[in-house]
């Protein structure tokens, strides 16, 4: 048990030191990915994740994501 712990941690780590030195559209996929798993898991936490406000959540940050990727909204 402790030597598949340990071999799955090496690799995540290796995979992110990957992906946040390769940075750019990878690391925004990346992280994009990562936030929508997280919010599923949340949800499923609290038995919403297929309700409404779930959707809306997920919309929103996709709509987040893709705003950093085009930059629809920038600083005036």
């Amino acid at each position: 048990m402790f030597k598949t712990r340990l071999i799955s941690g090496i690799v995540l780590v290796a995979i992110a030191l990957v992906v946040i030195i390769t940075g750019g559209n990878v690391l925004l996929s990346v992280m994009g990915i990562i936030s929508l798993i997280g919010m599923f898991e949340l949800y499923r936490v609290f038995q919403m994740e297929k309700s409404l406000a779930a959707v809306v959540g997920y919309l929103a940050a996709i709509a987040f994501y893709l705003n950093l990727y085009f930059g629809f909204f920038t600083d005036p």
